[in-house]
């Protein structure tokens, strides 16, 4: 029989080390990988009894489980449209190895309240292709999740001044910053990603950066707090992802790329600098 769990928030997750280590593991495939995964998923009516009972909308945690797939389908946008000369891959391969990868995600999360072997069934073809993984940060940088955290930590400016006089300075910076510069460091830091293999982490970050700042407080999320408008919002949104971004190839760009996509926070927001750990 399933279990009930006893919390409501991935961060009480009683396996948060797994599940963040395998979120983490996804964007980082190689094509290799992705083809022993597309080779070894089969679907079955054990299997797909279990994938009912994981994603059930009474399954604990399954609003993460659905947006670790929207994060999915980001990271591998151009592998699935077959889009560029680095998806070499089939996307047929790419579509099956993907299922595989949902399954592992939805077993994972939902391991805790799962019945006995329904764990195993969705998630034998991750731990046959992919094996385990200790690494629990963002694109394998440590820097890039120590920069989104104070990024989000701006959600809490609608009642906090200082934050608010931090968004406010961004909000300036992104509005009067080099857009042609902008431009070319981006495309050198997304040539580098391609490059150093990290290419899926790069589109993921892009796509999932998008509501950093927001604000969250209850009180002021229907309105927004009054404090700013969504292009205000997305403006910030846009530096917290380029600077993210060059984060996550400051090992193999120039300095001269960094400091262009860093510039704008200077002052304004820690800029954390060690080499990404990929």
């Amino acid at each position: 029989m399933a279990r009930r769990a006893r919390y409501s928030r991935l961060e009480d997750h009683p396996r948060l080390g797994d599940v963040r280590a395998l979120l983490d593991q996804v964007p980082r495939l190689s094509d290799d990988q992705l083809r022993r995964l597309a080779a070894q998923w089969r679907d079955g009516p054990g299997l797909t009894a279990a994938r009912r009972r994981a994603l059930s909308p009474d399954t604990v945690l399954v609003v993460d489980t659905l947006r670790a797939f929207e994060d999915l389908a980001a990271a591998y946008a151009d592998d699935l449209a077959g889009a560029g000369a680095c998806a070499a891959l089939d996307q047929r391969v790419v579509v099956i190895a993907l299922k595989a990868v949902r399954d592992a995600i939805a077993g994972t999360i939902a391991r805790p309240v799962l019945r006995g072997g329904d764990y195993a069934l969705l998630t034998a073809p991750w731990r046959s292709a992919v094996g385990t993984s200790t690494s629990t940060t963002v694109g394998g940088s440590a820097a890039v999740q120590s920069l989104l955290a104070s990024f989000s930590a701006l959600g809490g400016r609608c009642h906090d001044g200082g934050r608010r006089r931090t968004f406010d300075g961004l909000v300036v910076r992104a509005m009067t910053r080099d857009t042609e510069a902008r431009d070319e460091a981006l495309e050198a830091a997304r040539a580098a990603a391609v490059r150093a293999g990290r290419r899926r982490s790069y589109a993921l970050l892009r796509a999932t950066t998008t509501a950093v700042p927001a604000v969250r407080c209850g009180a002021c999320s229907a309105t927004s707090g009054g404090t700013s408008t969504s292009y205000d919002d997305q403006r910030v949104a846009s530096l917290a992802a380029d600077a993210a971004c060059g984060l996550l190839v400051a090992d193999v760009v120039s300095p001269g790329v960094l400091d262009t996509l860093l510039a704008p926070l200077s002052g304004l927001v820690p800029l954390p600098r060690p080499a990404p750990d990929v």
